[in-house]
């Protein structure tokens, strides 16, 4: 199987999806499995978005993050804590270089380390290693032309793994349920991935709950969490957990267990996605 464009990714200059092209091809020639990009070129407004989803226009202090970008000539200080990004056209995703990669090629695994060996032959190194995003790998060579979109998905809107309006909401979801006193780093050392096929999977569990893990986008260790502590089968758990770890990998962020359990109630649910 070649690699593989999810959902909205794309990358358009061919330099570039060329090259990851062939680092995928050598991966699997040694039994390893195809790359998959989970999110590749962004334009211009999407980088706008994500930014000021993130940040905000600060004069002074450094946030809870320590984290202080300047753009436009106006000093941003980071308030959410999904991670860092670049200020709009300073980022490699945004100068069409760089791909964030699903697993096994997110982490620190068997797999992850012999692509950073073939990456060399191709011009790729695994830039996000440097700033604890290991999912990031980017391409240091000639873009050459640029063409039109390509991988699946709706190419006409390319898409962040979580877009800006998800984000906010992300973080409302965090707020409400207790987990807004993450300390700084804590979620940057997490790993996002895109699970909305298992939805198919929890069929017939609560409503709430249904509710809960669309807006929080399948966090692994939360879900499974959840379910042991509704009364969900504990053979119903290993099949979403198993479902969500091949496609992502790693176990994700440990929220506030305790309170996303004493939320699950079809009214709190309402509220969240209100």
């Amino acid at each position: 199987m070649p690699i593989r464009y999810a959902g909205d990714a794309y990358n358009r200059a061919v330099g570039t999806r060329s090259a990851f092209a062939g680092l995928s091809a050598d991966l699997e020639r040694e039994g390893l499995p195809a790359m998959v990009v989970n999110d590749g070129d962004r334009e211009e407004q999407d980088e706008i978005d994500v930014f000021l989803a993130r940040f905000r226009p600060q004069a002074s202090g450094v946030g809870s993050f320590n984290d202080v970008r300047w753009w436009r000539g106006v000093r941003y200080v980071r308030f959410s804590p999904l991670g860092t990004v670049a200020p709009p056209g300073t980022g490699n995703h945004g100068k069409r270089r760089a791909n964030d990669l699903g697993y096994p090629y997110n982490s620190d695994t068997p797999a992850h380390r012999r692509a950073q060996v073939l990456a060399k032959r191709h011009n790729i190194t695994c830039e996000g290693m440097g700033f604890r995003e290991w999912w990031h790998w980017t391409f240091w060579g000639p873009l050459g032309a640029i063409a039109s979109a390509a991988g699946g998905g709706n190419t006409t809107r390319p898409e962040d793994i979580m877009n800006a309006e998800q984000e906010k909401k992300l973080d409302a979801v965090l707020q409400a349920l207790g987990a807004g006193g993450l300390q700084p780093g804590q979620w940057d050392d997490t790993i996002m991935g895109n699970t909305r096929d298992i939805e198919a999977q929890v069929n017939g569990l609560p409503d709430a709950l249904k509710a809960i893990m669309a807006q929080v986008n399948g966090i692994p260790e939360v879900l499974a969490d959840i379910r042991k502590r509704i009364g969900v089968s504990e053979a119903q758990v290993e099949v979403i957990a198993d479902a969500v770890a091949k496609q992502i990998g790693t176990p994700m962020v440990k929220l506030d267990y305790a309170a996303i359990a004493k939320a699950v109630n079809d009214d709190a649910a309402r509220r969240l996605m209100s």
